[in-house]
């Protein structure tokens, strides 16, 4: 045998044992994780705002490619992913319907993956308590009961 013939068995096995190495993992690695956040029981909304930030930034541009076994799922999971992104990029620019889908993105992500609690949303907006309000937490207050009150989406 040649030295050639020596070249391509190595270089075939080493190809051979990376696809099996890739198999196996697809095969045995857990699908369903998702980010995890770690409980806190003091909330600012200076963290609250780093982790909107990145929960968005991870879920616009990580790469899904592991996370998905069939295709339909990768596709399903890529246009979320482009919606969302687009979203993100035109509700600066005034469009009340991309405003209320990213306000509705964020209530889920608090509700289902941050897990805000009832005590953390009032240690944040102390509603019970006027006078550890701010100015701008009544105004807002306020504009959002108006709103409510003239059904005014």
């Amino acid at each position: 045998m040649s030295i050639w013939s020596y070249i391509g068995f190595s270089i075939l096995s080493v190809s051979v044992l990376l696809l099996a190495m890739f198999v196996s993992w697809r095969l045995f690695r857990n699908p369903n994780r998702h980010t995890s956040y770690r409980t806190m029981d003091e909330w600012t909304w200076d963290m609250l705002d780093q982790t909107v930030k990145d929960t968005f930034l991870a879920w616009t541009s990580d790469l899904p490619l592991d996370l998905y076994r069939n295709e339909e799922d990768y596709s399903r999971e890529m246009k979320r992913r482009v919606s969302l992104r687009k979203t993100l990029r035109t509700c600066c620019s005034g469009d009340v319907a991309d405003k209320e889908y990213i306000k509705e993105w964020i209530v889920d992500m608090l509700k289902d993956h941050i897990k805000l609690s009832k005590g953390n949303s009032e240690q944040l907006l102390p509603v019970d308590r006027p006078e550890l309000l701010t100015s701008q937490d009544k105004f807002d207050l306020l504009l959002y009961a108006f709103k409510k009150a003239v059904q005014f989406r």
